[in-house]
């Protein structure tokens, strides 16, 4: 696989340089939209041939201005077409009127930076986010934003939305059972605060992952010079939190990464154990959730190359549900890795590194888009 930088129409209207901050996927991307990136030009208002097509989003959230101990915490969120590569600012201040209409919240959410977040719902169209950190205040609440494939960041949804807007005001709600559904203010993209009680205190660098409709698995985090390995199941259906009473939990630890694959067991990977960064072993643990015991994969259970993806403990994943793939990244090695999931895909059994490139080559030279498309 390799990176390819593609530029954003509006990069002035995207998301300030940041850390701390998350990034999840939503929607999904059809198969030739790649070719479409490369017909179209970039500048175009009116690219016909997206009309009516699936594609995804991603939504960048929250973090902090920098390291430094002036840094800001931010409070914003922005979500990426990436059909028409055009951001969109959907939460903070200034937010341009046209999307005004679409939006729908309840409450102002508190800046905040290593917080957890993960996609979910029908066509992965919402995300959660837990906890993080605003100054000397650890987080512990929950945040739900709902209906983002509908938020017509391109100038065609919007159209699409007018032209059933002005149809269903000519022909009435129920006379035209033939006209379009109004979208994108039927159901506009929702902001939610959730107040749960007794779940997990407040904390960052916490794991966050998605295991039955509407539940979710979360584990360990940091809070000042504590580490945890605890376990805890939300249940949003049920409205509660439940601490998980397993065996054999891995070491304390943040800012590590979980998910659950597709035999319904959750993989833990990495993370840092001390304030001062340093890594926890580069391990895998694995838990049968039916069992209630974490597992620690031996030596000859790894990839070949996955230690050398978690040396660094601070990183992110992705998994990538169609052959099982996962990708790691080490912002502190700034590498990225793909760790081969199941006999379909062509990294089975292996953990590659990810090709790099800079601004300026991928410019000169063009690159062929990757393979390792994270809508897959």
């Amino acid at each position: 696989g390799e990176w390819e930088w593609i530029p954003t129409i509006n990069e002035d209207e995207g998301p300030v340089p940041r850390c701390g901050h998350s990034l999840t996927v939503h929607g999904k991307q059809s198969t030739n939209n790649k070719r479409q990136r490369r017909n179209n030009h970039i500048g175009d208002k009116k690219p016909n041939n997206l009309r009516g097509k699936q594609h995804g989003k991603l939504l960048v959230s929250f973090g902090e201005s920098s390291l430094l101990a002036s840094r800001e915490y931010l409070d914003d969120m922005y979500l990426l077409d990436l059909a028409s590569l055009k951001w969109a600012k959907i939460l903070g201040k200034d937010i341009l009127d046209e999307y005004k209409p679409y939006i729908k919240s309840n409450f102002n959410p508190v800046a905040r930076a290593d917080h957890a977040a993960v996609s979910f719902g029908e066509n992965d169209d919402r995300c959660l986010f837990f906890g993080g950190k605003c100054k000397d205040t650890y987080l512990d609440d929950l945040i739900v934003v709902k209906n983002m494939c509908n938020f017509p960041i391109n100038q065609v949804e919007q159209e699409i939305y007018e032209n059933s807007y002005k149809n269903r005001s000519r022909f009435g709600n129920n006379r035209h059972p033939n006209m379009p559904k109004q979208l994108y203010t039927n159901t506009p993209l929702k902001i939610e605060s959730i107040h749960l009680p007794k779940g997990p205190c407040g904390r960052r660098g916490s794991s966050l992952a998605p295991w039955k409709e509407g539940s979710f698995l979360l584990f360990g985090g940091q809070r000042g010079s504590i580490f945890f390995n605890d376990l805890w199941g939300l249940d949003l259906y049920k409205q509660g939190w439940v601490e998980l009473a397993t065996r054999k939990n891995p070491t304390q630890r943040a800012f590590h990464s979980a998910f659950v694959d597709s035999q319904q067991q959750m993989l833990l990977l990495g993370g840092v154990t001390d304030t001062q960064a340093n890594p926890v072993p580069a391990d895998i643990f694995k838990l049968d959730l039916r069992e209630g015991q974490f597992f620690k994969l031996g030596d000859k259970d790894m990839v070949p190359g996955i230690g050398n993806a978690l040396s660094k403990g601070h990183h992110s994943s992705h998994f990538l549900s169609q052959n099982c793939d996962l990708l790691i990244f080490s912002p502190q090695k700034a590498t990225t890795h793909v760790l081969g999931g199941n006999v379909q895909s062509e990294h089975c059994g292996k953990c590659s590194e990810i090709n790099a490139f800079t601004k300026d080559t991928s410019l000169k030279t063009p690159n062929p888009i990757s393979s390792l498309n994270p809508n897959e």
